[in-house]
């Protein structure tokens, strides 16, 4: 029977455990490279983690705008909402879904997440605003609006409700199953880190990282090793990899 992941040899000498604080050392140390990616790192409470957004409302209307766009893109398009007032789920379920696409036009999508985020602020201003609707109790109910996934849904508990869950996404299953010389699976790899770290500053320091040096880095046809800064701890290089079934 094959082991959780979490109870696997890490990639340098120790458990899992062991080689998460490795990485969490390693993006504590390189917090310009997060910057770089978009994110803030401070307080562990801070909802400035998401980008430098103000309220739960802006970390869950960018959740949406980011979803096939970049950031610097989504940025700008906050930026704008926010001095027109509108960057909050009271003013936008009252808005038209024509108007809320004006709005956001600059992102990919356009039309299709004005349709989402008109949704998703009905929804709710309808339990009481976004802190009452993005709560662990309620994951299923966020899985059932359009535009929310799993990624988003766990992402969204992380950075808006503090939960102590870590987000399953491609990225993360790249960068930590080369890390540690094992293919896994996206579930996985959010289910081992949640059970291994419990503290939310270092949940959101490793999804932050790992998200990171996905982007920056650890390209899946052609990653950039020699410039990485995981590259003292990885065993990709070794190709050593062995799978483990999904």
């Amino acid at each position: 029977m094959l082991k959780k992941l979490s109870e696997m040899e890490g990639s340098i000498n120790g458990s899992f455990t062991y080689t998460l604080r490795r990485l969490i050392h390693i993006f504590q140390s390189n917090k310009e490279l997060l910057s770089s990616q978009g994110w803030v790192v401070g307080d562990p409470y801070s909802y400035s983690w998401w980008g430098g957004m103000r309220t739960p409302d802006e970390i869950a209307i960018s959740a949406f705008l980011v979803q096939l766009t970049k950031w610097e893109v989504v940025r700008e398009v906050m930026m704008k909402l926010r001095e027109n007032g509108i960057s909050n789920v009271e003013e936008l379920s009252k808005m038209d879904i024509d108007d809320i696409d004006k709005e956001i036009s600059k992102v990919n999508f356009h039309k299709t997440k004005a349709r989402r985020l008109k949704a998703f602020s009905m929804e709710a201003v309808k339990l009481g605003g976004v802190t009452a609707l993005v709560s662990p109790i309620n994951e299923e109910k966020l899985l059932e609006i359009e535009g929310i996934g799993k990624e988003t849904a766990k992402s969204l508990l992380l950075f808006i409700s503090n939960a102590r869950v870590f987000p399953p996404s491609s990225y993360s299953a790249i960068v930590l199953g080369r890390v540690i010389g094992r293919h896994v699976s996206q579930e996985e790899a959010s289910k081992a880190v949640a059970e291994a770290l419990s503290d939310i500053y270092e949940l959101k320091l490793m999804h932050a990282g790992l998200i990171s040096v996905g982007k920056a880095y650890c390209n899946r046809k052609k990653p950039k090793c020699h410039e990485c800064i995981l590259r003292d701890v990885c065993h990709y290089k070794l190709n050593t990899i062995s799978y483990i079934d999904r």
